[in-house]
């Protein structure tokens, strides 16, 4: 308790102010909790090479509806529903292992920047954004839906989706898949709706 004004004893952690922060050592979440809960606009989280685990009862890794988050250089496994869950807009997720959730791993909203991080073996898509957003150099493989998943605008380059439970890369509104290796989906190996672009994948 007390990280921010307003944290309770126990999980979630409430990020209730900007600024950066920094994990000394691994979360365990509590059956039914989440284990970071982000309340404030441009908030940083270092998970400072620890890992953040939900032994498949917790609800959720680190959740957040503001804008500007960033999450680097940790893992995020086994929350029996999302690892990252971001509603906001201008995110940045960076050397993460989100592995084994239930739900999505990496959920970040328009304009975010998802670069250098594995989504495995979670439960629905690996990595799913929104408009403007991109994904880059980043693997997503054996996740149940979609291994990567982008809206309006958005950039999915040089990054790795194999053997996901649907199609490799999802562009469902006029993206851009640009230099990319896509094998052994059950789905398509990169589909689009609107105008999207594809080019040395």
């Amino acid at each position: 308790g007390n990280v921010t004004p307003g944290d309770a004893p126990g999980f979630p952690v409430t990020l209730s102010r900007p600024g950066s922060y920094e994990l000394a050592g691994n979360l365990a979440v509590s059956a039914g909790s989440t284990g970071i809960q982000i309340t404030a606009n441009d908030v940083t989280i270092d998970l400072n090479g620890f890992r953040i685990a939900g032994s498949g009862t917790a609800n959720i890794g680190i959740d957040g509806a503001k804008n500007g988050s960033t999450i680097r250089n940790g893992t995020i496994a086994r929350f029996k529903s999302h690892g990252i869950y971001l509603t906001g807009r201008h995110q940045v997720v960076e050397d993460m292992r989100v592995v084994e959730n239930g739900g999505h791993g990496i959920r970040a909203g328009g304009d975010a920047n998802i670069r250098s991080s594995t989504a495995a073996k979670n439960g629905l898509g690996g990595v799913v954004c929104y408009a403007g957003c991109l994904v880059e150099r980043s693997t997503a493989a054996n996740n149940g839906g979609n291994g990567i998943s982008c809206g309006l605008s958005c950039q999915v380059e040089g990054n790795v989706a194999s053997f996901n439970g649907a199609d490799g890369i999802n562009l469902f509104d006029s993206g851009f898949a640009l230099g990319n290796t896509v094998s052994r989906n059950v789905g398509y190996g990169i589909s689009g709706g609107g105008t999207p672009v594809y080019e040395s994948n």
